[in-house]
């Protein structure tokens, strides 16, 4: 993450994924603006290169907004394509609490429509430690139902009910960049 101006972050990522015993590589660039009114809006597009089994390209945003000093809320939409001509969009609606500078709580629901397996939904928590500090750590969980390329086919896809469980740290390197692994 980098800091181009006052209210304008840039980012990028690298993911790897190992599914079905197939590698798959993607890669995220995106931005976040503050807005007057305690507005933020956010958005990112992810490559998948020559992507098996994760999608090959995603278009997400986000819009966030202050409700307190201690509360945000979030509303996310993304929209994926998989090999195999899978098609997936996801609404998300979130809340962030957060106890500065100590202790900060995401739950978000998801709701997901796949052209392949139809419905799904999950829920997820993540907290985090010293969000505002140089270094913060954090962990996360999420249960639901995801949907995943069944790698044969005769079944496109699948989908299944998954319990997710996360791990990072988050180094704010200067006041205008950061990495989080």
């Amino acid at each position: 993450t980098v800091q181009v101006a006052k209210k304008t972050r840039l980012f990028a990522g690298v993911d790897q994924y190992r599914r079905f015993d197939e590698d798959d590589t993607q890669l995220t660039v995106g931005g976040v603006q503050n807005l007057p009114a305690d507005v933020t809006v956010s958005g990112a597009v992810t490559y998948g290169f020559d992507a098996r089994v994760v999608a090959r390209q995603v278009y997400e945003g986000e819009v966030g907004y202050r409700l307190a000093s201690w509360a945000t809320g979030l509303l996310a939409y993304r929209h994926s394509n998989y090999p195999g001509g899978v098609e997936a969009d996801i609404v998300t609606p979130g809340l962030e609490v957060t106890w500065a500078p100590y202790v900060a709580v995401l739950a978000r629901y998801y709701f997901a429509h796949s052209s392949q397996s139809g419905d799904g939904h999950a829920g997820a928590l993540r907290l985090t430690v010293n969000p505002e500090g140089t270094v913060s750590a954090y962990v996360g969980g999420a249960y639901g139902q995801e949907t995943f390329l069944a790698g044969t086919v005769v079944e496109v896809a699948r989908a299944v009910t998954v319990s997710t469980v996360s791990a990072g740290v988050i180094w704010h390197v200067t006041d205008w960049s950061g990495v989080r692994l």
